[in-house]
């Protein structure tokens, strides 16, 4: 039998035929998107790193490193900080993006101080808040936002509609932990964990953070 003719090239821009080649493997998966261990959380830190902060800096290192050792030991957690301060402080938020090395996100954290101007008219919380929801959280597990602070931020309103939208959306847990100075901070803590699903406390005294 006659063989047929070979049908006439597509030209360019034509039909599927004229599209790339599939790739011959799979994109590699990134690390952070690849499937947590049973029982592995997110655990992201936001805190206030102005300079009237200073004070209570260690208090809220020893926190951090507690609540990193307390993690599932069934399981794995990824690690990441927000810091934040405010126009007058040079800069409004530096994060260190979610990791699975707690080692390197804690030596990260430890080289970091409150320091800045202390201009006493709030605080950039709300942009904190407002760069959580930008970040990749994994949503298998339910992840786990700690709020840091000792002032209110600029605006109220965002930082408890921000904190809404992480736990309706991401499925996070966000907890306020508050420097015990008057009432305002009390509230605005009290306002983001009811609306982020979490609790609100005072933060603890004494301790004396470990070396990294």
């Amino acid at each position: 039998a006659a063989v047929p003719p070979a049908a006439p090239p597509v030209a360019g821009g034509a039909g599927t035929e004229a599209l790339p080649p599939p790739p011959t493997r799979a994109t590699p998966v990134p690390p952070e998107e690849i499937a947590a261990p049973e029982g592995s959380i997110d655990l992201l830190f936001m805190m206030d790193a102005t300079l009237s902060m200073r004070k209570n800096w260690a208090q809220v290192t020893c926190q951090v490193q507690e609540a990193i050792l307390r993690r599932p030991m069934e399981g794995e957690a990824r690690v990441g900080f927000i810091l934040y301060r405010d126009f007058d402080n040079q800069w409004l938020t530096r994060q260190r993006y979610m990791s699975w090395d707690h080692e390197g996100a804690l030596k990260w954290f430890m080289g970091e101080t409150a320091k800045g101007a202390n201009a006493y008219a709030g605080s950039a919380s709300d942009k904190a808040l407002t760069v959580a929801a930008m970040l990749n959280l994994r949503s298998d597990y339910r992840p786990h936002l700690m709020v840091f602070a000792d002032a209110p931020p600029n605006d109220l309103s965002v930082a408890v509609h921000r904190a809404r939208l992480l736990h309706v959306f991401e499925r996070a847990v966000v907890d306020g932990v508050y420097v015990d100075r008057d009432r305002e901070t009390r509230g605005f803590m009290d306002d983001i964990a009811r609306a982020g699903g979490g609790i609100s406390r005072a933060l603890r005294s004494g301790g004396t953070p470990f070396a990294r």
